[in-house]
């Protein structure tokens, strides 16, 4: 039960970029209603911690994730570029697709 939540979760908390998005520059802007999104983007995180939590009386799930750093106000989320098609500084492709691995 935990692991459909807590898919449902961050798709949720991935929704915001739907309606808002970020706009060509990819720029963070507190209080545009993406923060969820811009936390789990931002490329300063190298770090996530998360907690899953049943309320069975309420029939709640709570989903709740600490990261190592905070999306600073006006920031880029994460660096933009044409998408890997290889090279990637001799580093290769990330096998999801079109990220340079680090």
């Amino acid at each position: 039960m935990r692991i459909p939540r807590f898919a449902e979760a961050i798709k949720e908390w991935w929704s915001p970029l739907e309606k808002t998005g970020v706009g060509e520059q990819n720029v963070y802007e507190a209080g545009k209603g993406i923060d969820s999104y811009a936390k789990m983007a931002y490329e300063g995180v190298t770090e996530i911690g998360c907690g899953v939590t049943t309320c069975t009386a309420k029939g709640k799930v709570v989903v709740d994730c600490r990261y190592n750093t905070f999306v600073p106000d006006g920031d880029q989320i994460y660096t933009t570029g044409v998408p890997c098609k290889g090279g990637c500084n001799g580093k290769g492709c990330s096998p999801l697709g079109g990220l340079c691995q680090q």
